[in-house]
């Protein structure tokens, strides 16, 4: 018997151009405010970034120029169980060494 259904919600997009990406991490769009249970990040530069969650003391993804991956907390879990990111996170991005002359950083979030 199939379970309860769980609506997929997201959150706007987050998005930051290629000038705002430094060396530092830098904000990329507002903090999140719900519950996270599915984060994709695509690289759309032409230059290596680095993504954190924590305030810059952990780099979560690094992304090679043109790629995307996708962090799906909540796989194989039933009931709506399973990890999700909490509300109030802040995304932030970085270049690895050389700064990207084209393109933007993007985050995607989705809830439920």
């Amino acid at each position: 018997m199939p379970g309860p259904e769980i609506r997929a919600l997201a959150e706007d997009v987050r998005t930051l151009a290629f000038g705002g990406i430094g060396a530092n991490y830098a904000d990329i769009g507002g903090v999140t405010e719900n519950p996270i249970r599915v984060v994709m990040v695509k690289n759309a530069t032409d230059t290596t970034i680095e993504v954190s969650w924590d305030g810059g003391a952990t780099t979560v993804f690094r992304l090679p120029p043109g790629s995307h991956d996708t962090l799906d907390m909540t796989a194989n879990q039933k009931g709506g169980g399973g990890l999700f990111l909490p509300v109030g996170v802040q995304f932030q991005v970085r270049h690895t060494g050389v700064a990207p002359t084209s393109g933007e950083a993007i985050i995607q979030c989705f809830y439920g």
